[in-house]
């Protein structure tokens, strides 16, 4: 069984930063190989707690 890969905090970022940018979430996931059902996940954390705050718990 495979690896699950672990995102770093400025990963996510970025991945949200870039569908934010195009408005294309499914080609998006696609490039970086995620469910597009995890970057809502990690959206709706950096919504609802904040840039900051997600950098500290998802270091």
């Amino acid at each position: 069984m495979a690896e699950r890969r672990k995102w770093k905090a400025e990963e996510k970022l970025t991945i949200i930063k870039e569908v934010n940018e195009s408005g294309k979430v499914v080609e998006t996931c696609r490039k970086y190989s995620i469910d597009p059902r995890m970057h809502y996940d990690w959206k709706e954390s950096n919504d609802s707690i904040g840039i900051d705050d997600l950098k500290l718990m998802l270091s």
